[in-house]
């Protein structure tokens, strides 16, 4: 199994030999289409380098406003605000979200007791139960059907794990295959259910399979999303 470290290096397509305070580097990551696409990620590396992930259209001019920004001796905010400038000039409608990416060691990892008991991985005969749970049911026949045969080879894998009571899924969590080694760990909860440590126990099963497989476990979550950064803290 790839370190943290050496899973976001190569993310982020860095080299642990590049010096200064702002580094450009590229990912063929940044290039995919499959999903939504990210063609510039600003990250802060050890709280000591600014690193920019950028896309193969986007490096050369990235790399000039890198060299005129170090000339300056900006605060990294300012860095942040001309970035913002130079990618509304480059695409005009884009969103900026920011993150928290978690992982934890298998030495570190807190297990829950009796968590195989509640939990168990989902199967192909558990669709119309999945199916009916929110979000999902609120949408198209359709859509139901593209996000079936997108999720048949990961629960076929038993990378799908729910809480399951009287034919109802309380909580879930999948282990999404994600770039360089890792899987990303989502999880959902039903609202009335939440603040019962179901969440906990699914993602606990989800990061098990994780360890079990050679798999980076990897807890990707907005910055500002409290309750789901304090879960993940809370199993190591």
């Amino acid at each position: 199994m790839l370190s943290y470290q050496e899973h976001y290096a190569q993310y982020l397509g860095y080299n642990s030999k590049q010096t200064g305070n702002l580094i450009v580097c590229h990912s063929s990551v940044r290039d995919k289409l499959e999903t939504q696409r990210k063609p510039l990620l600003l990250s802060f590396l050890n709280r000591q380098q600014v690193v920019i992930s950028a896309s193969t259209d986007l490096l050369g001019k990235v790399r000039r406003m890198a060299v005129a920004l170090s000339l300056k001796k900006l605060a990294p905010d300012v860095w942040f605000k001309t970035i913002d400038d130079f990618i509304y000039d480059q695409f005009k409608l884009y969103q900026i979200d920011h993150y928290i990416r978690m992982t934890v060691d298998q030495k570190d990892f807190v297990k829950i007791k009796n968590c195989d008991q509640t939990v168990r991985a989902l199967g192909l005969a558990d669709k119309k139960t999945i199916l009916s749970k929110r979000p999902l049911f609120q949408r198209g026949k359709k859509y139901q059907d593209h996000f079936w045969e997108q999720n048949i080879k990961y629960i076929k894998e038993g990378r799908c794990f729910g809480l399951v009571s009287k034919g109802q899924i309380l909580s879930r969590a999948a282990v999404e295959p994600i770039e360089c080694g890792a899987g990303n760990i989502a999880v959902y909860t039903d609202a009335k259910h939440r603040k019962r440590g179901y969440g906990k126990m699914v993602v606990s099963a989800a990061v098990k399979w994780c360890f079990e497989h050679d798999i980076l476990p990897i807890y990707y979550v907005k910055s500002d999303n409290v309750a789901s950064i304090a879960l993940a803290r809370s199993l190591g």
